[in-house]
């Protein structure tokens, strides 16, 4: 991730994101609010349902 932040993208573009998706992985979520601390960061809504699904499972068990 850093090396596509770093290398793909400009300053000025990276100032201009607003808005980014990604899974629960703290290397992303790290690498986006490093590189584009603006931004709105969403988390993907399958994987927030996945993990709920785990602890109910696990709590259920």
């Amino acid at each position: 991730m850093d090396e596509f932040f770093s290398t793909a993208l400009t300053e000025l573009q990276r100032s201009k994101i607003r808005f980014a998706t990604c899974d629960m992985s703290k290397a992303y979520i790290g690498a986006i609010e490093h590189w584009c601390p603006q931004v709105l960061l969403v988390i993907n809504r399958f994987h927030v349902v996945k993990a709920l699904n785990s602890a109910v499972d696990e709590v259920l068990a």
